[in-house]
């Protein structure tokens, strides 16, 4: 038995597409570049409600086994794009010079594997049936830097710590390939594999910003959430979900503007439509842009204080955009 606990620096995130919704996929498993993960399993239970004379409870009773967490991570061009097709429940398309990805109602899953390396015992988790509940965007300019942050929030069918990887599986180390696409790349549809082995990350300053068509210089950062409402349904027999309800697409978020005039507080209070669109931008030149064609504004409170500016902090919802068939969309051009 390992006589110190884990460390973080010694954990390896490596994720599959799966054949069958929550059996343990074989073959590749390309590493994630994580800066957190906290995908788990989890046993419920809960407590007899038998009363005694003594006050005491003498059992429990088994609830249901479920799993998961957070991945989160600095965005990379290319290096997240079979996750980023999950979150969308869409495929990849060739546009252009591009490629374009667009919600849709695909019902594929991915089983996700942990491991601990310095870990003597059982030290690989495995997580199957892995669907994307929400994915999360963040763009923050500050004095120093312009990080692009990144999250997919789970849910998955249930998992289980093992002495071994699953048979069959191949872990591939992000040393002999840093792009997850170009390592899985013969086993989903609608993959990018442009053998991108070195992706830098992205960031804001190098972006540009527009609301209603116009050019925006005083954004000073922008947040989305694209959830897809998955719930687990259970049935007779097992204590693991069946195949999930996946729900809406719902996409919302926030934008920060230093104030320069009043036409967004009024765009919030006459609840004006408008579109939102941005891009993202690595050192090489590869970028993504992000077209999210009907916004609605709210709030946008004028708030100041001393020696400080004056930032208007506006929620958003999407809308649902007939003339372009989404209520997002996201390109992806490489150079």
């Amino acid at each position: 038995m390992t006589t110190c606990p884990t460390d973080s620096s010694r954990h390896t995130l490596y994720i599959a597409p799966e054949d069958v919704y929550g059996t343990a996929a074989g073959g590749n498993y390309a590493e994630v570049p994580e800066t957190g993960c906290t995908l788990a399993p989890s046993q419920g239970h809960s407590v007899s409600n038998r009363v005694r004379d003594d006050r005491q409870i003498e059992a429990i009773n088994r609830g249901v086994h479920t799993a998961s967490g957070d991945i989160n991570a600095d965005l990379e061009f290319s290096t997240f794009d079979f996750l980023l097709q999950q979150a969308f429940m869409g495929l990849w398309e060739v546009s252009g010079a591009g490629h374009v990805l667009a919600p849709g109602t695909s019902k594929s899953s991915f089983s996700a594997i942990r491991h601990f390396s310095d870990l003597e015992d059982h030290p690989f988790l495995v997580v199957s049936g892995c669907l994307v509940n929400q994915w999360t965007l963040g763009l923050q300019v500050g004095e120093s830097d312009a990080q692009i942050t990144t999250g997919w929030q789970i849910i998955a069918k249930g998992g289980d710590y093992l002495a071994a990887a699953p048979t069959g599986s191949t872990l591939v180390s992000r040393e002999i390939s840093q792009s997850i696409d170009h390592i899985i790349n013969d086993q989903w549809p609608g993959a990018v594999n442009e053998g991108n082995n070195h992706p830098q990350t992205l960031d804001a300053f190098s972006g540009a910003v527009k609301i209603g068509g116009e050019a925006v210089g005083v954004c000073s950062g922008i947040d989305l959430q694209l959830s897809n409402n998955v719930s687990a349904r259970y049935a007779v027999g097992s204590d693991r979900a069946i195949c999930p309800r996946r729900g809406m697409s719902n996409l919302t978020g926030s934008i920060s503007l230093y104030l320069s005039d009043a036409r967004y507080q009024r765009a919030a209070l006459t609840k004006e439509e408008l579109s939102l669109e941005f891009a993202m931008q690595d050192p090489a030149g590869n970028k993504y842009t992000v077209m999210i064609p009907r916004i609605v504004l709210e709030g946008g409170t004028p708030d100041t204080r001393a020696d400080d500016d004056v930032i208007q902090q506006f929620n958003w919802q999407a809308l649902y955009s007939q003339a372009e068939g989404t209520n997002i969309q996201l390109t992806r051009e490489a150079v």
